[in-house]
């Protein structure tokens, strides 16, 4: 591979941009070069290719109750994405919410690097990225995250990050088996619920 430009950019996914996700994502959980894989975890693709096609072209609409950001650098001339991450709502952390309250809550998933591109800040630019959208386009007040109970690594990441355990799990094997008939979990996991909720100087009216 030639020398790259690692400075990167954000922006949201294009159409065009949805055989690079599929690639990037499925390469990130299901391929062993990246610290996010779930080799010996899970089985299956992590997003198919219609997914993909369809979280791109959401993307595109400037009011989608759900996006996926890119971060893309230059190599050999050219534009190519490395990383994505997807920003939505989920109410998984309701049962936190203030009594009379509906919570705001942003979910971020599939936060995905690619390998080759590991260790270079990528993945915490898009981490910062995208809460930075789900509080200003989704107007939430905290961002929760689903991670996999035995993925304690994973865990004290989003925990050094301001992430805490809300006390709250839910079942993973329903959520990744949905995926596809390939999708299989493999392992006796849930998915722990974690949450962090935006500085009160910097929420907006929750």
């Amino acid at each position: 591979m030639a020398a790259v430009d690692v400075s990167v950019r954000v922006r949201r996914a294009r159409s065009s941009d949805s055989a690079r996700l599929f690639e990037l994502v499925n390469g990130s959980y299901r391929g062993n070069g990246n610290w996010t894989h779930e080799q010996g975890l899970v089985s299956g693709p992590r997003l198919t290719l219609a997914e993909a096609h369809g979280c791109c072209a959401l993307a595109e609409q400037e009011d989608a109750h759900s996006v996926v950001l890119v971060a893309e650098t230059l190599l050999d001339g050219a534009d190519y994405v490395v990383g994505c991450v997807e920003v939505t709502t989920t109410d998984a952390a309701a049962s936190l919410a203030a009594p009379g309250d509906p919570p705001r809550d942003g979910y971020l998933g599939l936060l995905s690097v690619d390998a080759r591109y590991g260790s270079l800040g990528i993945g915490r630019t898009l981490f910062a990225a995208g809460e930075a959208l789900a509080f200003s386009h989704f107007r939430a007040c905290a961002v929760v995250l689903f991670v996999l109970s035995v993925r304690a690594d994973i865990l004290a990441w989003y925990t050094r990050r301001g992430y805490v355990a809300t006390g709250l799990s839910t079942d993973a094997r329903s959520l990744i088996e949905g995926i596809s008939s390939d999708a299989k979990l493999l392992v006796d996991a849930e998915f722990i619920i974690l949450r962090r909720r935006l500085p009160l100087e910097a929420a907006p009216a929750c």
